[in-house]
């Protein structure tokens, strides 16, 4: 489920916002994700809400209370990784969003046309970012739960599945087609026979040799190379595995 958070102190607007989501919802029938949108017409009130609940925030940038830049600042605060996307009368204001990562900007009144295009890649940053819950048997009855966005990368050793996390390493017995298999779809690309790594924790490439957010240096297959290099740039791009 992905949570939206809709701030603007005009109810029009808010309505106006909403009916190109629902339009859009309806002509994507194939779209997997699901969302819960919540309203708020007076930022303080958001402000004292679940702050690292929301994967995407849009946010009017001229509202009496506080402004939308000085409310984005407060949201990042609490949440450096929720996709922010400004709404406004005025696209000049809207260019400072580079201050606080806002990934786009829509200027009133919205026209459906344009919300689509935008809206399309605000949903492959959101899916690229989204928080996955998996779970993994260890034994017989033991089950391990952990988020795919911990995962820096995967490593095979003597049977087992070395999951590399930020904090913390967890060592379960498994196979690297079978982790590969379900982790695929969140960014995930296999480097060698041994190693599975995590797109989004790339720090810098260097000729045959990866270096993670970690400062784990991992070796590039010569025959995955070049699939690992399309996918990636895919990823910095915006697109999807």
């Amino acid at each position: 489920m992905i949570k939206i958070a809709i701030i603007d102190d005009n109810i029009d607007d808010i309505k106006s916002l909403k009916n190109c989501l629902l339009d859009f919802i309806n002509e994507k029938k194939d779209l997997s994700l699901k969302f819960d949108v919540i309203e708020f017409t007076d930022p303080k009130a958001f402000l004292s809400s679940e702050i690292k609940n929301y994967n995407l925030i849009f946010l009017d940038i001229e509202m009496p209370s506080i402004n939308g830049l000085d409310l984005a600042k407060k949201i990042r605060e609490k949440n450096d990784s929720v996709a922010l996307v400004f709404i406004t009368n005025m696209a000049q204001y809207a260019l400072n969003g580079y201050e606080v990562n806002a990934i786009d900007f829509m200027v009133k009144p919205l026209n459906y046309f344009d919300f689509s295009l935008k809206f399309k890649k605000i949903i492959k940053y959101i899916e690229r970012n989204y928080d996955y819950s998996l779970t993994i048997k260890n034994g017989e009855n033991d089950l391990i739960r952990f988020n795919t966005n911990e995962i820096i990368y995967v490593e095979i050793f003597s049977h087992y599945l070395l999951f590399h996390l930020k904090d913390n390493v967890i060592k379960v017995r498994g196979t690297m087609n079978d982790i590969e298999e379900k982790l695929s779809a969140f960014s995930f690309v296999r480097i060698a026979k041994s190693f599975l790594i995590n797109l989004k924790y790339i720090k810098n490439i260097k000729g045959e040799k990866v270096i993670l957010s970690d400062d784990t240096e991992l070796s590039i297959s010569r025959l995955r190379k070049t699939e690992f290099m399309n996918k990636f740039y895919k990823y910095i791009g915006g697109g999807l595995n």
